[in-house]
């Protein structure tokens, strides 16, 4: 086992440990808990503390302090779920900055732009989750959460048989494409690299965000299903026959989000 493949296992475990201790039994994720930080009410105590010299009072809003905390998570989830599959891309990188003094720092550059692309999703999730919140406790009727999760388990399980999710997923099984079509040769080596590496970031992107917005939505109350996902993911661009999994998986995803949907309308007595 090569250097790369021991770092990238290493950091994977490291992330699927920290999903693992924020992701109690009880179902709290990391945006879950709480941040506190040493602020003061507004009130006469902070107006005594300006009084002495001290800074002005403020309050974080938990909004906030709440996406902020996603987006971690979502980082650790990104890192402890993609970035094992980004492998072939990795090596691929590091061979072809072989002959160059700085390779290991082409080959982080390349992991970095990878993350980097799937962060701007999860940023743009989180702000959606954020925005949606704030529609709720606005006064809009509220919505039970198992038609949420049975709605994009469903959406989840249809992108499976989409033109696109067939197109993107070749694409991230053949990293060595991208290098033909993004190596030109006339840039900085960094150039090409953050090129090359966005451009498979966004096919690995077009493969899994369905699949990966499960996660988002129901992974903080359960673990194993983002292992499970995890491992489909994994599969479907690693191993050969990975392109077999795309279609049981959809129908497996529609069936349990028409269950999870309809399954409590027999909760209530005849």
């Amino acid at each position: 086992m090569n250097l790369l493949v021991l770092s990238t296992i290493v950091m994977a475990a490291m992330a699927w440990g920290v999903l693992l201790l924020t992701h109690g039994p009880g179902g709290h994720g990391l945006e879950g808990h709480t941040v506190t930080s040493e602020v003061l009410a507004p009130g006469p105590a902070a107006e005594i503390h300006a009084q002495h010299g001290g800074t002005a009072a403020f309050v974080i809003p938990p909004a906030l302090v709440g996406g902020a905390v996603a987006l971690g998570g979502w980082g650790f989830m990104v890192v402890a779920m993609m970035l094992p599959p980004a492998l072939p891309l990795l090596q691929t990188v590091r061979r072809l900055a072989s002959h160059r003094p700085d390779p290991w720092r082409l080959t982080i550059w390349s992991a970095m732009t990878f993350i980097g692309a799937w962060m701007v999703i999860g940023a743009v999730l989180v702000a959606g989750d954020l925005g949606v919140r704030a529609l709720a406790s606005s006064g809009w009727p509220a919505i039970d959460p198992r038609w949420v999760t049975g709605a994009v388990l469903i959406g989840a399980g249809g992108y499976q048989f989409t033109p696109l999710k067939d197109l993107c997923l070749r694409g991230c099984r053949s990293p060595r494409s991208f290098v033909l079509a993004h190596w030109q040769g006339r840039r900085s080596a960094s150039a090409e690299i953050f090129a090359l590496s966005g451009a498979y970031a966004l096919s690995c992107i077009g493969c899994c965000w369905a699949l990966m917005l499960i996660c988002f939505t129901v992974g903080t109350a359960a673990l194993p299903a983002m292992v499970a996902l995890s491992v489909v993911m994994a599969a479907e661009r690693l191993v050969p026959w990975g392109r077999r999994l795309v279609w049981p998986t959809g129908f497996a995803l529609i069936a349990m989000g028409a269950a999870t949907a309809l399954i409590p309308a027999f909760d209530s007595p005849i």
